[in-house]
């Protein structure tokens, strides 16, 4: 039989975090080190490894995120390892009638969720935003992906699952082990993270990495003999090491930090340099070197909080006819934030670097927020066909086009018929959607901010409007917000304060500007004035405006 060789790159804090079973792990690692890769993915097979006929799960902040960024990574990681799907594991259906079955059996119902292990083990995927773990579930260990976008109360509350089977597995580390796996957070709401640093016994994770060391030397002994009397002693001695690692992780807690360049080895040189030409300082010293931060002063959204207005995609009526296999498209049908008795709003930006598009809907008093684009590379049309794509068959065929005078432009070299107004209108209508174009007058950056604070503080009875926003769906939006600023101007010899649009200088990092907030502004002030009734709009000819 051949035998085939592949090589797989760890870097060192993945192999560092893998051969320490520590009670409590949290990983804290920049961009492009393999987060669900080399860190969750591995720990999760160690305890279905080690737990035979367990049952553990892994949690994510969104079922969506889940599907399409934590489970194909997963799978990809076990794949690397040697293991085949429908011989080794399989996910999401009924197990192997010759398979084990768990010490606590798992209901059909949830055979969707599950991945079920050839030793009997189970793996359950959740999300803390719809699918948590019920108070009546029973888990032997627990994996949390993206774990500073997971709400903290929501993770106790899933703690509290594990319980049970001490008569199997109580005397290993792992039984009842919890592991996050994050960037690094950003805010304080996310520092609590950081705090596991405070309980790591830095004498016992020493000890620990002593005797792995002993262990690999005694492996790598046993792989270069064919002497069974050596081989013997040597797995003996093995044994005798992994006993001792047990003992001393046992209620253990092991934090480990890695930026970016830990795996620069796998991401080279020319990767970073693109992350750093097109990063802005504060994404490339939390997200790649893994340096903690704060959010920036003056704020222009500073009453806007992401625990607070944030939500991740909450499941849709759809979702049972999704085959998330099949990888099948992102479009409307993951999105259960969705009001199909209402149409969808959008509110644009144009710039020759970059357009956006931000979408909300008005449900009751509430402005949600719900998808937005901002693609560097695309021109206007593109961005538009991206809006059309995704909605496509999107049963309320309504679209509430809001745009100001920027949008309609004109020279002598430039009709009313080249305008973006016109042929945004015209493209949309070609896709099928029934446009409601609609003009606003311009406002100020003053205004604006006050229309913010007023919302990000519930709205009162004069001002009944409040704001949430999809985390999912408008990660641009939520980047760029958190990161503007105000600044001081003069006009016409008065003092006021705008937004600072200083970041829309830099061409190559247009994407973490302020252009998107500049769309979201549009649509905000569009509805709230759209449902006042006070707009005023001009006649933009041959594409229905009066």
């Amino acid at each position: 039989m051949n035998q085939v060789t592949k090589e797989i790159h760890d870097h060192d804090m993945q192999i560092v975090t893998n051969v320490i079973p520590a009670n409590i792990t949290v990983d804290i690692w920049g961009r492009g080190t393999g987060k669900t890769w080399g860190s969750t993915a591995r720990k999760a097979y160690l305890r279905v490894v080690c737990m035979p006929r367990s049952v553990g799960a892994i949690g994510c902040p969104s079922f969506t995120h889940m599907m399409e960024h934590i489970w194909g990574e997963l799978v990809k990681s076990w794949e690397d390892m040697g293991l085949v799907e429908g011989e080794d594991f399989v996910c999401f259906t009924k197990p192997l009638d010759s398979w084990p079955t768990p010490y606590r059996k798992i209901a059909k119902k949830q055979y969707s969720r599950c991945i079920f292990w050839r030793n009997g083990s189970v793996i359950k995927l959740f999300s803390y935003n719809f699918n948590s773990l019920a108070n009546g579930d029973s888990i032997d260990w627990l994996l949390i992906d993206e774990a500073r976008l997971c709400k903290k109360n929501g993770i106790d509350e899933s703690i509290k699952c594990l319980r049970g089977n001490d008569e199997h597995f109580g005397h290993l580390s792992l039984h009842g082990s919890v592991g996050y796996v994050s960037d690094m957070p950003r805010k304080p709401t996310e520092f609590w993270l950081l705090d596991f640093q405070q309980q790591m016994q830095k004498a016992r994770v020493t000890e620990v990495m002593n005797w792995a060391y002993i262990k690999s030397e005694l492996q790598l002994s046993l792989i270069g003999t064919n002497s069974e009397r050596k081989i013997k002693r040597l797995e003996k001695d093995i044994a005798l090491v992994d006993e001792q690692i047990n003992e001393l992780c046992m209620g253990l807690t092991f934090v480990t930090f890695a930026s970016s360049l830990e795996n620069i080895h796998a991401l080279g040189p020319k990767k970073l340099k693109i992350w750093k030409a097109t990063s802005s300082d504060f994404d490339w010293s939390v997200s790649v070197m893994n340096e903690i931060q704060k959010k920036v002063s003056n704020a222009f959204y500073a009453g806007i909080d992401s625990d607070r207005h944030g939500y991740h995609t909450p499941r849709s009526d759809f979702w049972g006819k999704i085959d998330f296999k099949k990888k099948e498209a992102r479009n409307w049908r993951w999105d259960g934030d969705l009001d199909y008795s209402t149409p969808l709003f959008i509110g644009m930006d144009y710039n020759s670097d970059i357009t956006s598009i931000a979408v909300a809907q008005p449900i009751g008093t509430t402005i949600k927020l719900v998808k937005d684009w901002a693609e560097m590379g695309k021109k206007r049309s593109d961005v538009v066909k991206m809006f059309a794509d995704y909605y496509r068959e999107y049963p309320n065929r309504k679209v509430v086009y809001f745009y100001d005078n920027t949008a309609i432009a004109t020279d002598a070299d430039k009709t009313i018929e080249d305008s973006y107004a016109y042929r945004t209108i015209a493209e949309l209508k070609e896709n099928g959607f029934d446009v409601e174009p609609v003009y606003l007058n311009q406002t100020s950056h003053q205004y604006r901010y006050s229309l913010w604070e007023e919302m990000a503080a519930g709205g009162t009875d004069e001002f009944p409007w409040d704001f949430q926003y999809n985390l999912d769906n408008c990660p641009k939006w939520d980047f760029a917000s958190s990161q503007t600023q105000t600044v001081l101007r003069t006009i016409k010899g008065k003092t006021t304060f705008g937004k600072d649009k200083s970041s829309e200088d830099i061409r190559d990092k247009a994407d973490q500007a302020t252009h998107i907030t500049e769309a979201a502004d549009t649509v905000v002030v569009g509805i709230m004035n759209y449902f006042k009734r006070k707009i005023k709009k001009p006649q933009l000819w041959g594409i229905g405006g009066n």
